[in-house]
Parts: C-alpha cells; structure tokens; sequence
C-alpha cells in the first residue's frame, strides 16, 4: 500500500502542510494554522492488505480464512494500517491500527495528531486513537478497545466470591 501511495498518489501543492487562503497571511509572522487552510495529502482507501501477498504458513493455513482476514476484509472500515508483521520460529505476529465509522472517523483521528490546530480532538487525543488490533497465525488475540467487558466477566465472579481476597493468579489470561 504504501508503494501504491507513493506511485499514484497526486497530491496538490502544498499537501500536508497548511497553506494559508488569504495571500496577506503569508507574509505575516504571526500566522497561526487554522483547519480549514491544511491541505491534506492523497489518502489509500483499501480493502485488503493480504490479497495474494502472503503465503500459506503452516501446513496449508491461509491467513485470509483466519480472523485476519475478516478483520481487514471489511470494505466499512475507513482507516487499516498495518503497523508491524513479524514470523518467528513459533508463529506469526501482525499488529494492524483500523477505524471503524461506528467509533470514529478518520478526519477526527487526523484532528487528534495536529496539535498546531486548536481542536477538541488535538486537545484529547487518546480519545481518537485507532484500535489497535494484535493477531497470532491470524487468529486476533488483542484490541486496543472492547476487552474490558470479557475480562471483567472472568475476574470479578471469583473476586466477589472470596470474602478476602489478598493474592491472586490469573493462568492463561494471555493480557496480562
């Protein structure tokens, strides 16, 4: 994708940067960034990252009939980013930032990592982070978002049913 990008992106300009609308305004020394003067750079909207670039692993295992590929199959997600792919001896490691439109948008996600630009999103940036999904051997183990319900299901039952509970080992809860 970011080949893709670089190759047939045509950006305008001045994108990435803020280009002030008022000629006056650049030749003033106290020009301050407004929003609505960035322009923004080409942006790749893709609907799967694995699409025959990835090889069968294990015994005829196929990344895209795992979780992986349901996860970034989803043509609704406005935002997929592969942050890092790593195979070791014993499995495969994919971490991948999306943005669903149900819990975000990607101009707010944008806003959030502008601090130059006085917005609530750049004032509270953890507010707009993507969620941030790990998988193993394509099987998702970890998001960023939504977990909390699940683990707390597990741990409060065995909590609230001991009237002291002073030392606890949680085995095999993967998140530590």
């Amino acid at each position: 994708v970011p080949v893709i990008e670089r190759l047939f992106g045509v950006p305008q300009d001045g994108a990435g940067q803020y280009v002030p609308s008022d000629a006056d305004d650049t030749t003033s020394k106290t020009y301050t960034p407004r929003e609505e003067d960035y322009l923004e750079p080409p942006r790749m909207v893709w609907s799967h990252v694995l699409r025959g670039f990835r090889p069968e692993i294990k015994n005829g295992w196929r990344p895209l009939e795992a979780d992986i590929g349901d996860a970034l199959g989803m043509l609704e997600l406005d935002y997929k980013k592969v942050i890092t792919t790593t195979v070791t001896p014993y499995q495969q490691i994919d971490v991948v930032d999306v943005i669903s439109p149900l819990h975000g948008s990607i101009r707010s996600y944008e806003r959030s990592v502008r601090p130059e630009i006085s917005t609530y999103e750049s004032a509270h940036p953890e507010l707009y982070r993507p969620n941030r999904m790990v998988f193993l051997d394509g099987i998702i183990q970890s998001t960023s978002r939504g977990d909390e319900a699940y683990h707390e299901a597990l741990v409060h039952p065995a909590m609230f049913a001991h009237p002291d509970p002073k030392r606890v080992a949680i085995i095999g809860g993967g998140e530590g």
